[in-house]
C-alpha cells in the first residue's frame, strides 16, 4: 500500500553477531539483532522510505545496544 506509515521497533547490537538479552517486565527476552545500519538497509532493500528513527540504548555502558525505532513509509 504505496504511502502506508508503519513504526517498527527492532534490536540493535553493534557487533553483528545477532543477540541482545534484556529483560522485560521482569521476563529475560532474548532478540535477533544487527548493527542500526544494517537494520535500515534492510528496511530499505524491501521497498521502504526510512522517515526517521531512533536508537534507545539498554544501558549506558552499552549504547550501540538497544531498541531502535523506524518510522517508515511504503514506497
Amino acid at each position: 500500500m504505496d504511502g502506508a506509515v508503519a513504526l517498527i521497533t527492532l534490536a540493535a547490537a553493534p557487533d553483528g553477531k545477532g543477540e541482545l538479552f534484556t529483560h522485560l517486565l521482569g521476563a529475560p527476552i532474548y532478540y535477533d539483532a544487527r548493527p542500526v545500519e544494517k537494520s535500515l538497509q534492510v528496511l530499505r532493500a524491501a521497498g521502504f522510505s526510512v522517515l526517521d528513527h531512533h536508537m534507545e540504548p539498554v544501558s549506558a555502558t552499552r549504547p550501540l545496544s538497544g531498541h531502535l525505532m523506524v518510522l517508515v513509509e511504503a514506497a
